[in-house]
């Protein structure tokens, strides 16, 4: 089964327009047009060009997407301009995103902290902290 995220989003009437960014660079990562318009976005993080973005399940009149891009758990698309984050907890992609060549590299990035690692981070913490509580 994919790892679908179904948005309930209200959409202005008119062309939607979904861009994806790239969770280090912020550079645009994919790109997606539909000029009909709609008022659902469907995102399938593991979806390629064609498939990551539907709108009421029709797929965009025009799409792209950086080739061999391996989504992230946490992405963050626009939606007419205005951002919106997309978090998956699948299994597939937490695989895909630590198996990825030079995940470390991107991830420890100098420049500002990804909030995705940090919230990792703090959580892994967090549980170390549970399971050594009362240990001298």
């Amino acid at each position: 089964m994919s790892p679908l995220v179904t948005v309930k989003h209200d959409l202005a009437p008119g062309p939607v327009d979904v861009v994806l960014r790239h969770p280090i660079s912020g550079a645009v990562a994919g790109h997606w047009r539909f000029a009909g318009g709609g008022r659902t976005l469907g995102v399938d993080v593991l979806g390629d060009a064609a498939t990551m973005c539907r709108v009421d399940g029709a797929l965009a009149d025009d799409a792209s997407l950086d080739d061999g891009f391996i989504a992230w758990p946490r992405l963050t698309f626009e939606v007419n301009g205005v951002p919106l984050e997309v978090v998956s907890r699948d299994p597939e992609v937490l695989r895909r995103h630590y198996a990825r060549p030079h995940h470390q590299e991107e991830s420890y990035a100098p420049g500002p902290p990804d909030p995705y690692m940090l919230a990792f981070h703090r959580a892994r913490i967090a549980q170390a902290q549970r399971l050594l509580r009362g240990v001298g």
